[in-house]
């Protein structure tokens, strides 16, 4: 998986498929990670999409 790291110039955009560890299990997921001109320095938006049936 590629890392985040260097990551906070504007307009940065990362995306990749995880399993995060849940009680009982995993959870597939979509992350999501982007950095925005108007953002403070070192700050990223992300989001998660849950992948399961």
């Amino acid at each position: 998986m590629e890392s985040l790291r260097g990551r906070g110039e504007p307009d940065a955009y990362f995306r990749t498929q995880l399993a995060l560890q849940v009680p009982g299990g995993t959870l597939p997921v979509h992350y999501t990670s982007w950095c925005e001109d108007a953002d403070p320095a070192g700050q990223i938006t992300f989001g998660l999409l849950d992948r399961s049936d």
